[in-house]
């Protein structure tokens, strides 16, 4: 359940949980040979990753100058704004970004799960 648990540390929950006699607790080196051949783990660098939103702003079309009488500002309506967001989703860790992705609008939940996933697959291909 806590992959990155150390030997000497189970140790010290089977002596607190009562689970064996202090006269009985295995080594360190017992309690890692039996981690490897009865439970088949290993011991590997854990990769921690981060997650992070941001957005930006779509540059829009429209025009920034325009013609007005002397004196009088120049005034455009429009029917719609044009500037909606994108939402950039980053999974970073201590080595830079390792997955992004750009959403056309807000994200929500299950946007956020396809990019986990997404992650993991990749992640489980390297």
């Amino acid at each position: 359940m806590n992959p990155s648990i150390y030997g000497s540390e189970i140790r010290q929950r089977l002596l607190l949980d009562g689970v064996v006699h202090p006269v009985d607790i295995p080594s360190v080196s017992q309690i890692n040979r039996v981690s490897q051949t009865q439970h088949a783990m290993t011991r590997k660098r854990i990769t921690l990753h981060f997650f992070d939103v941001s957005s930006g702003v779509k540059t829009t079309g429209n025009r920034k100058y325009g013609s007005a009488v002397l004196g009088e500002p120049a005034i455009e309506v429009q029917r719609y704004a044009s500037n909606s967001n994108y939402t950039i989703n980053l999974l970073h860790s201590i080595n830079g970004v390792d997955f992004f992705n750009i959403l056309d609008g807000p994200s929500n939940g299950m946007e956020l799960l396809t990019l986990f996933g997404e992650a993991l697959q990749l992640e489980r291909e390297d």
